[in-house]
Parts: C-alpha cells; structure tokens; sequence
C-alpha cells in the first residue's frame, strides 16, 4: 500500500480481518500514512462500471462486504490492485508453462520472459526465494512486442487447456 501511493492520490487498504500480518515496522508504516485508509473485516464482492454513457466499462467503485456485520458498501475508486496471500495461484497453468516446485512460474533470469512466447509472469507469479521482485509488474507491462508471428506459440491461449 505504502508503494501504491506514488501512483496515487489515495490508497485504499482492505483487510480481510482485524490486524495486519506485515511486521511492525510495515503496519506502522501503512498506519501512520494519511494517503492510506485501512478498511478493516471487509472482503471485495463486486467491482461497479461509470454507468455514464461511454464510461460504463470503466472501474468507478468496488463493492465490499463486512465480514462481521454482513453489510455491503459502495467505495469509489479509480483502480484496483488485487493481491491476496502468498500462495500464487498458478493451477490454471500447471502442464502449459513451466513452475517450480512452489507454483510460481519460471522466468529467465532477471527478465519477465517465461518458456512461452508472449506469456510473461508479473506479480505474486514471479517470487523467487521468498523476496519479491522489486515491483514486477511495470516489467512486465513494458514488455509491448508481440510474440513472433511465425512460431507455433503465437497462440498461446490455444495451449492453455484447449480454450481461445
């Protein structure tokens, strides 16, 4: 959270439970930053469009349950950036892509690049020896050459349990 407020005006945090599982010195961090609102006990149940005419398929709120009370809420924003836990949640790709033996995809060293052209790991899928990548995903965003035109791999969607 304490990162994401470079890229913007007002970081909302929303936690699944009553305290934070970062170590002191990242929840005092997260606590004390006025660009930061901790929503506590709350979980993501539905993202909303504009609804304006041109926009509807444009992020405009997020809809959150409290997990106590079971209420629900309308929260405006303007991006979301989904994380949750640390185990990746890479099932979808086991036998298409390679993985190591925790479940995280494998890259070329220093490099987004997986085995398969035009497939590129970003996130929570390219953690390496418990540390995080400095912030992945801009890498792999970066990354805006198509996959070679004239190899079996352009497709790669094809190769990903028989879907297009």
């Amino acid at each position: 959270a304490v990162y994401l407020t470079k890229y913007g005006s007002h970081v909302h945090l929303i936690v699944r439970s009553d305290r934070l599982r970062a170590s002191a010195a990242m929840a005092d961090r997260v606590l004390a930053n006025p660009a930061i609102s901790v929503h506590w006990n709350r979980e993501l149940v539905d993202v909303a469009g504009g609804g304006a005419a041109g926009d509807a398929d444009w992020l405009a709120a997020i809809i959150l349950r409290d997990r106590i009370g079971g209420g629900t809420e309308n929260l405006p924003v303007r991006g979301l950036f989904y994380a949750i836990g640390h185990t990746p949640n890479t099932s979808l790709l086991q036998g298409q892509i390679p993985l190591d033996e925790r479940g995280y995809l494998l890259t070329r060293p220093g490099r987004p690049e997986t085995e398969l052209d035009g497939v590129f790991a970003a996130g929570m899928w390219r953690m390496r020896n418990g540390a995080r990548a400095s912030p992945p995903q801009p890498v792999a965003a970066r990354r805006p050459s198509p996959p070679n035109a004239g190899s079996a791999t352009t497709d790669w969607r094809s190769r990903c349990d028989g879907r297009r």
